[in-house]
């Protein structure tokens, strides 16, 4: 099982990836891990500190479509989907990495994804910062990425909050990443199997997604409505609140079933929606009430409407109109800008028809205007006179409602200030007198004109006399954006006039703020580039080299190509400056500098000198001046790899084909531009073969090759059909091992970390039992004498057939054959006197395979000196007696000096069978000069198992026949003429019925 452990590295595609920590368990050490749907992902970071996620899949979830959609993918390069920049892991082409951690097969390395996925948003509750302006950035970037899937007619068919990463510090490049992209619809692909076909995640899933899954080109539609017009609305805390805490989603199942129009989470996110834009709230109702995935919206569609409200301005939706005006409206604020009195009303009159009433020294005439409050405001222009007191008074414009007035709202305009700047490097400072009865309450709020943003600030006074007094504000350039400010000066309390609000005339003035520097510059593939400045129409980069020379341009793009410039790259570093610049305010921003390190210049091939030599090819470049090392890359229609070189040589050992190569030359981890391609034909090396055999062990040796870090031995069985290979990995240049009886082909393969490099030619070999040869045997034996045939015991064989021929000159005639156990035979030579018998024996393995016949041994049978007493008294008797003999006088005179000896058992064995756990149980009585037993096993299944004469048991166990009914019965045999005895009687067995039957 794959369990990586903190600090654990693992290499892919000759590249080290170590395993890093978890953030929140480092001082436990635990392995950065996230369980998923279908698998476990894991943080690495590569030597050059980049950080890659690691995904292995769970077994039920492995399958070839991750390595084929991953390919779809990776070529197509969209904004949003960097998770698709993948290597595929599997077993063909990273055999060594999937045979060690077979776990990883089917796995896939990819970019580390950086934020938060749209889910932790919900259940970590209003931990995020995050405004109406930011959802619409997420919500756009989301769309473009969706629609760019759309457009390709692919679908991602798992939409959903836990699929989607946003750093919502990162939205001005991008910010928004999808994942989980394994279950992609891509339209030449087969459809998943029935178990695997995606249907969605709880709280995104259409009413006919959990039977009919979503993969399909619409599947992302109805999942991307939910996704979006939540992305629209979190920021709004009556949407959060509906959802409940520790939701993962604003809906959920039950929501999503049945999507009534009456459903109140449905209605309360319509309403947030229409006051954002009614198309988005349109496209939302439709895709609530569309009854297929098909009949959604399309994400085109979406895509446009987000980025009309884009154009109109961010921070659409702030507040959702949940009743309608009640009572009198009430007067919070009233501020007098550019000749136009703006009115700010309670939060209930945000969108209300009103009627208002204005006079001067509390004397109302009788005309009554009207109109309709825009965001809580409402203005009407009117050139009012400063020092005169103005009574404002409203009532709802529906008589339905309620028409009273509500209190009067009293105003005064004050007399303008005499705005001085004062000089000041590093902040913005403004100096005025104004009377001494008029003061200014602090905070106070400096706003700039036309904008929806603020500053609050602070200011200082001092006594400038008896009737003035003098007030200064200042304000860091870091709190300000350059361009065009109004500040308006705001007293509650003013003596003589009581409680009124008192405001200034607006006066305007500029403010130039100097640009910030660019956070960010690099220097990739002859480009300069670095990060846009907020507000800078063009950039000002100045290049210094080496050598004193500069040069300086002004782009509007955030990137230049020193070729633009005429610079040649043959130099080790250079200087950038790059500064924002604000033509329209005249203002020049703050320089990022920094000094970059170049990558050496491209090795040449210095073709005379490579060499190609079966499996290997040398190859040779020119020095590049500074250069620390360099790093050789290569190709076939296979595979490709790597290899480091700090020499201006390389020898590499490939297996055979057609290569491309490319080097580069590395300098403090900066590469140069590939050499051009240097392509070649490799030929397959050969290797010889030495094999030798004895007996049942096959030996093979070989000459190392050069570069070769193992060899592959492959041993097959040519008469069953390679169904026996043996396949063995070695290091040395020898391999020995014992196998059963049979041909062979022996085969070896010579291996470099990158394949085979050298094959051998097939050899074919024989093995079989070594021969035995006889020892201790007698050359003559005289009739009646007791003799044994001894023979060198054999390696692998389990019993000996003992063969017995009788010569008559050139003529062998066989006699009998014995079944020995062991390496020996003992007799009584009760042959025919004057003959010559020749002997010999064959071995045999546990397979019954049997061993080359030894040779011959003959055996002189000769006449006695002198007439042998009767066997019955003087012969030596047999290891086992032999029952009761009788003398047989010979019938003719050719026989007059022989007796023979007969074989003639008076008793016979009785057979008795009994059910033990696990088999049965046979047992039969002795007979007395019996050599051996023959046991019989009729049925399904039968057998004639030979046990030596010693033995009267025997067990058979359940495991050795099949079901069904069985005979068993055994006879008695004698060495003297082969001759059997009787059988025994018959016992059947049922071995399904464990029931047995004795026949007699």
């Amino acid at each position: 099982m794959f369990k990586p452990q903190v600090g654990d590295s693992i290499e892919i595609n000759s590249q080290v990836y170590r395993f890093q920590p978890h953030p929140q368990q480092v001082r436990l050490k635990m392995v950065y891990q996230a369980q998923g749907k279908k698998g476990t992902v894991y943080h690495l970071k590569d030597p050059k500190g980049q950080d890659w996620a690691l995904k292995v899949f769970a077994p039920g979830h492995r399958s070839g479509r991750v390595s084929v959609v991953s390919g779809v993918l990776n070529d197509w390069k969209v904004e949003g989907i960097l998770v698709a920049q993948r290597i595929a892991i599997y077993r063909m082409t990273q055999a060594r990495l999937v045979t060690e951690y077979p776990d990883l097969d089917h796995s896939v390395l990819m970019p580390w994804i950086s934020g938060d996925n749209w889910e932790n948003f919900w259940t970590k509750g209003e931990e995020r910062p995050y405004k109406a302006d930011t959802g619409l950035q997420v919500a756009r970037r989301t769309s473009q990425t969706l629609l760019e899937l759309e457009m390709a007619g692919f679908a991602h068919c798992d939409i959903a909050g836990s699929n989607i990463m946003i750093d919502l510090n990162d939205l001005q490049r991008g910010g928004v990443e999808l994942i989980d992209i394994e279950d992609c619809f891509v339209p030449y692909l087969p459809s998943p199997e029935a178990g695997e076909i995606p249907a969605g995640t709880s709280g995104y899933q259409h009413r006919t997604s959990r039977q009919q899954g979503q993969w399909s080109p619409h599947g992302d539609r109805f999942a991307s409505a939910i996704l979006l017009a939540e992305m629209l609305t979190w920021h709004l805390g009556e949407v959060r609140a509906a959802a409940g805490d520790g939701a993962s989603s604003y809906f959920d199942d039950n929501d999503l079933a049945s999507p009534s129009e009456q459903n109140e989470k449905y209605r309360l996110l319509l309403a947030a929606l229409r006051v954002g834009s009614p198309d988005v709230a349109d496209l939302f109702a439709r895709a609530w009430r569309a009854e297929t995935l098909d009949a959604c919206p399309s994400i085109a569609e979406w895509h446009t409407a987000i980025h009309a409200m884009t154009a109109r301005g961010l921070s659409t939706i702030t507040s959702i109109p949940r009743t309608p005006l009640v009572g009198v409206p009430k007067i919070v604020d009233v501020e007098y800008v550019d000749n136009t009195f703006v009115v700010t009303l309670t939060p209930d009159a945000k969108n209300a028809d009103i009627e208002y009433q204005v006079a001067k020294a509390l004397t109302f005439s009788d005309l009554v205007a009207s109109g309709r409050t825009q965001d809580g405001q409402f203005t009407w222009v009117e050139d009012a006179k400063p020092g005169v007191v103005h009574h404002i008074r409203l009532r709802p414009a529906a008589l339905s409602l309620g028409g009273r007035w509500g209190e009067p709202f009293a105003v005064m305009v004050a007399y303008p200030p005499n705005f001085q700047r004062l000089s000041n490097s590093d902040a913005f400072s403004l100096r005025w007198e104004c009377d001494s009865k008029v003061g200014f309450s602090e905070p106070q709020v400096f706003s700039s004109g036309g904008s929806q943003e603020s500053v609050k600030v602070s200011m200082s006074s001092a006594s400038g006399g008896s009737e003035q007094t003098v007030y200064i504000l200042s304000l860091p350039y870091s709190a300000l954006k350059s361009g065009a400010y109004r500040l308006h000066l705001k007293q509650s309390q003013v003596g003589g006039f009581g409680s009124v609000n008192l405001v200034t005339r607006t006066s305007a003035f500029d403010v130039r703020v100097p640009l910030p520097a660019p956070k960010q510059i690099a220097f990739e593939d002859g480009t300069l580039v670095w990060s846009s400045v907020p507000n800078a129409r063009s950039y000002q980069v100045d290049i210094a080299l080496p050598d004193g020379t500069s040069y300086q341009q002004v782009t509007t793009d955030t990137r230049l190509d020193l070729a633009r410039l005429h610079i040649s790259l043959d130099f080790d570093h250079f200087t950038a400056k790059v500064s924002g610049v604000d033509p329209t305010h005249s203002v020049t921003g703050k320089p990022i500098v920094d000094d970059f390190k170049l990558a050496p210049k491209s090795p040449q091939w210095a073709r005379k000198k490579i060499e190609v030599a079966p499996g290997s090819v040398t190859l040779r470049w020119n020095k590049v001046s500074e250069a620390d090392s360099y790093m050789i890359e290569w190709r076939s229609a296979k595979k490709s790899g790597t290899v480091a070189s700090f020499t201006e040589k390389a020898v590499l050992y490939l297996p055979a084909g057609r290569y491309v190569f490319t080097v580069q030359a590395v300098r403090k981890n900066q590469h140069s531009a590939p050499s051009a391609e240097y392509e070649v034909e490799i030929p397959a090396g050969s290797l010889q073969l030495g094999v030798s055999t004895t007996g049942l062990r096959l030996d093979v040796t070989w000459q190392p090759v050069l570069g070769a870090t193992k060899y592959t031995v492959l041993v097959g069985n040519t008469e069953d059909a390679g169904e026996h290979s043996h396949i063995e990995t070695v290091t040395d240049t020898r391999f020995s091992k014992t196998f059963a009886p049979g041909t062979y082909e022996v085969y070896v393969d010579a291996e470099s970390d990158q394949g085979t490099i050298a094959s051998s030619q097939g050899t074919t070999i024989r093995l079989a039992l070594q021969k035995p040869s006889f020892k201790h045997a007698p050359d003559t034996v005289a009739a009646g004498a007791k003799f044994t045939l001894e023979w060198e015991e054999v390696e692998g064989a389990s019993r000996y057939v003992l063969h017995e021929l009788r010569r008559d000159d050139n003529t062998l005639t066989p006699l009998n054959k014995w079944a020995c156990a062991q390496p020996w035979r003992t007799f009584i030579s009760e042959r025919s006197w004057d003959t010559v018998h020749v002997f010999q024996v064959e071995p045999f393995d546990s397979n019954d395979f049997a061993g080359d016949l030894s040779d011959m041994h003959e055996i002189r049978f000769e006449k006695p000196a002198t007439e042998a007493p009767p066997v019955s008294e003087a012969a030596e008797r047999p290891e086992h007696p032999i029952d009761e003999p009788r003398v047989v006088e010979p019938k003719t005179a050719r026989h007059d000096s022989r007796r023979y000896i007969v074989w003639n058992p008076k008793s016979t064995p009785t057979l008795n069978v009994e059910r033990i756990a696990g088999g049965w149980y046979i047992a039969w009585s002795s007979v007395s000069g019996a050599t051996h037993y023959d046991l019989s096993i009729r049925g399904p299944f039968s057998n004639t198992v030979r046990l030596d004469g010693d033995t009267n048991e025997f067990t058979l166990s359940d495991s050795d026949v099949v079901g069904g009914v069985y005979s068993v019965s055994v006879t008695p045999y004698s060495e003297i003429e082969a001759q059997a005895g009787r059988k025994s009687n018959t016992v059947i067995i049922n071995t399904e019925t464990e029931g047995n039957q004795n026949e007699g």
